[in-house]
């Protein structure tokens, strides 16, 4: 199964993340993981509210950091990466207490 796996387009870690701790319908997933080994072929490059597999909304609890949003002369410390959508992904993880999570980048 491994092998057959490919990727192409853009990446989406929130989407994946919120998947991984919610259900579709936003509700948290029963039991909650331990351990999250997480794949990724790249940095996060599209968020929830651009695209996401689920019906949940895409409302955040607390307010995205200004910096991200309204801050033209803010620049990412990479060019391929939306400081968005990665601090998105940030506040999914945030919220989920007590889970480890290995980060694997794989890929070119």
């Amino acid at each position: 199964l491994v092998d057959g796996l490919n990727s192409g387009g853009s990446t989406n870690w929130e989407d994946a993340l919120f998947r991984t701790f919610r259900t579709s319908t936003g509700n948290p997933s029963a039991p909650m993981p331990e351990l999250v080994v997480f794949f990724t072929d790249g940095m996060p490059t599209r968020d929830r509210t651009q695209t996401r597999s689920d019906t949940a909304s895409t409302d955040m609890a607390v307010p995205l950091d200004t910096r991200f949003t309204r801050d033209a002369s803010y620049s990412p410390p990479l060019s391929n990466i939306s400081p968005r959508a990665w601090f998105r992904a940030e506040q999914v993880v945030a919220r989920s207490d007590d889970v480890r999570i290995i980060g694997v980048g794989v890929g070119t």
